[in-house]
C-alpha cells in the first residue's frame, strides 16, 4: 500500500494506493451473501464526509478508481478543501 498527502492551491489531496486483486476481481469472487451485504465501513465514511461538509459548509470528496494496465488494485482519492 501506497500513501501519498499533498496540496495544490487551497485542496489537501490524499492518495491510498493498493495492489490487491482490484475491485472487479474482488466481486468476482465474492458469494452470492457476500455481495447482498453492503460495506459498512465505506458507509460509514461516505456519511462522515457528507456530515462534514454539511456542517462545515466544505466540499470534500472521495473517488475510489480501479487500476487499469499494467498493475492490479486501487486508488482511493480523497479531496479537502481549506482556507490557507
Amino acid at each position: 500500500m501506497k500513501l501519498s498527502v499533498k496540496t495544490d492551491g487551497n485542496i489537501l489531496s490524499v492518495v491510498i494506493e493498493d495492489n490487491g486483486i482490484g475491485l472487479k476481481k474482488s466481486n468476482e469472487l465474492k458469494t452470492h451473501h457476500q455481495k447482498e451485504h453492503h460495506l459498512r465501513g465505506l458507509t460509514n465514511t461516505h456519511e462522515r464526509i457528507s456530515l462534514l461538509n454539511s456542517l462545515y459548509n466544505t466540499q470534500i470528496t472521495m473517488e475510489i478508481i480501479e487500476k487499469e494496465g499494467v498493475g492490479t488494485g486501487v486508488v482511493v482519492l480523497i479531496k479537502y478543501p481549506f482556507n490557507a
